[in-house]
């Protein structure tokens, strides 16, 4: 990866390049219905460009862009499960895709005693994907993950941090997105991608003293379906966390509370 700057750092390009080399053997085992699996040996490999554009036309403005091929691969969990509530899949196949985004970050510093600064961020983003890995439920609530043939995933954000009275920081954040499922299936495509929300939302006020950190947060993720066929829609889900941290030079001893309100979805 370099970053090339231009005209005075008001613009910079970031080219980058990432090669991956995989080595997966699978010396045996079992599958959920209890059958030996094969010994398998596999070995791959990827390179996946990609490039970054930053203009800074204003101090308090920055205009940015990223455009990547990727490629993930499933996991050892997505693959093997965890012989409870998820089963593995070890015909995964690697998730290949493209990812775009392009957006703007309004950034404004001032000097009063009540309000010191506040960020506006705005994206919007695009990832098409072939054969995109992602969870399935049935209705004994026992999933799996499995591969999409085609997908894309269409969206914004935006969110908004303050900080005021100098130790206090408040951060508010949303995403829409509209997750599409494009199967070679006639039946499944058009139909809303399975495991992801289409709404997701975040607020979050953090204190700092004498370094000392106090935190409390609220997540709330709205609109998702367990199936590929659109038939079992999910509860929205919401969450509250909240932790401390004390910071002393290089060292932070941090303790976090998640889900507090136990919320089962």
């Amino acid at each position: 990866q370099d970053s090339i700057f231009f005209w005075q750092d008001r613009l910079v390009l970031i080219p980058a390049a990432r090669y991956t080399w995989i080595r997966d053997d699978l010396e045996g085992g079992v599958d959920a219905q209890g059958a030996s699996l094969n010994r398998e040996a596999n070995r791959d490999n990827y390179l996946s460009p990609q490039i970054g554009l930053q203009v800074r036309p204003r101090p308090w403005l920055t205009l940015q862009s990223n455009l990547a091929r990727y490629v993930r691969e499933p996991s050892f969990y997505e693959l093997y499960g965890d012989r409870g509530f998820f089963i593995g899949n070890p015909e995964l196949r690697p998730e290949k895709g493209v990812n775009f985004d392009a957006g703007a970050i309004f950034d404004v510093q001032l000097p009063n005693s009540w309000l010191q600064r506040f960020t506006l961020t705005t994206a919007y983003f695009r990832n098409q994907a072939d054969d995109l890995i992602t969870r399935v439920y049935d209705s004994r609530g026992i999933g799996k993950s499995v591969n999409i043939s085609g997908a894309r995933i269409e969206g914004v954000e935006a969110g908004l941090t303050v900080e005021f009275f100098r130790h206090l920081r408040a951060v508010l954040n949303a995403t829409w997105q509209d997750p599409l499922n494009q199967s070679d299936i006639a039946v499944f495509d058009g139909k809303k991608l399975p495991g992801r929300y289409e709404r997701s939302y975040l607020g979050r006020l953090e204190a700092r003293l004498y370094g000392v950190m106090l935190h409390a947060e609220y997540i709330r993720e709205a609109r998702m379906y367990y199936d590929t066929a659109n038939l079992l829609p999910a509860e929205d889900r919401e969450a509250l966390n909240a932790g401390i941290a004390w910071v002393w030079r290089s060292l932070k001893l941090a303790v976090t509370g998640d889900n507090l309100t136990d919320e089962r979805h």
